[in-house]
């Protein structure tokens, strides 16, 4: 880790003094253009420098060290970094994700550094942003098991909605998914495409992140890592709480979330268990469940 001085232009005088110009520290997002003229992009915090997958350098995650907004500062876009299609220390990462068979995914650069300190090498980080279709593809190089790790919170709930969304869009289109023989309603087999991600959830305890719990507690962090859940169980245990599904209009509302995640199910087993699971949550019988499913194919 590094430090960036309180100047506005401590890395200009030093990069120029090595020979670099005034556009190349732009283009590497190390200035940025202000009303008084180029100036530091990262000053007054705690520096995280980030590589790629092969080791390169980057780019950096720079923590503001007082009351300084935004609490959290990346490299801008440039041509060497793009925060949305890397992951924080998966060049550090790769040996324990094909170790373990599973990569854990956390939010921050200092969840993920715990993680690592603790000898759980397997966690990689976002950097703060959703869950991307590039990161996933990313982790799928190396493992088809995926632990999302958030917070009990409302953006926790959230971030979880949106991976569950970016596994199924790079199933429908990654080139090398899986195609699997499916038995329909009418008794005819078709061939259908499975993303072949399993995607599950560990939900910390209310108040705690990642880096709390390992620090404190590091039997703790495995135990909630081997008991996360799949991320349909996840969608079903949000949708009952978001939906009032005492009411008509909250039973409605919680099918229209759930069934779409259901058609893609190839396994008749797991397809009639969360079928059956919708239909003690809306009161809507099994079959008609499963009919509303394949009008929708």
């Amino acid at each position: 880790l590094g430090y960036s001085p309180p100047s506005w232009e401590a890395t200009r005088e030093q990069l120029r003094e090595r020979g670099f110009s005034d556009a190349e520290l732009v283009a590497a997002g190390l200035l940025v253009e202000g009303e008084s003229g180029l100036h530091d992009r990262f000053r007054g915090r705690l520096m995280f420098p980030i590589r790629d997958a092969k080791g390169r350098f980057v780019g950096f995650g720079a923590r503001a060290l007082d009351d300084s907004m935004p609490k959290y500062l990346n490299t801008a876009q440039t041509a060497a970094f793009d925060k949305g299609g890397m992951l924080y220390v998966l060049e550090r990462a790769l040996d324990g994700i094909r170790r373990e068979g599973q990569a854990v995914i956390v939010e921050g650069y200092m969840d993920a550094i715990a993680a690592h300190q603790r000898g759980f090498d397997n966690v990689v980080a976002t950097m703060g942003t959703s869950l991307t279709e590039r990161q996933v593809r990313l982790v799928k190089r190396q493992t088809r098991s995926i632990v999302l790790a958030l917070d009990a919170d409302a953006a926790g709930s959230e971030a979880a909605l949106r991976g569950h969304e970016v596994v199924e869009e790079v199933g429908r289109q990654d080139p090398g998914r899986e195609t699997v023989p499916v038995i329909t309603w009418q008794g005819l087999v078709r061939y259908q495409d499975t993303a072949a991600v399993d995607l599950r959830v560990a939900v910390l305890p209310e108040g705690r992140d990642p880096d709390d719990v390992i620090r404190s507690d590091p039997d703790a962090w495995r135990d909630l890592v081997a008991s996360a859940q799949p991320v349909l169980d996840y969608r079903f245990q949000a949708a009952s709480t978001r939906h009032d599904t005492s009411t008509l209009q909250g039973r409605s509302e919680a099918v229209q979330e759930l069934l779409p995640l259901l058609e893609p199910l190839t396994d008749p087993v797991v397809r009639a268990h969360y079928l059956q699971r919708l239909s003690r949550l809306s009161l809507v019988k099994e079959e008609e469940l499963s009919r509303l499913t394949t009008r929708r194919r």
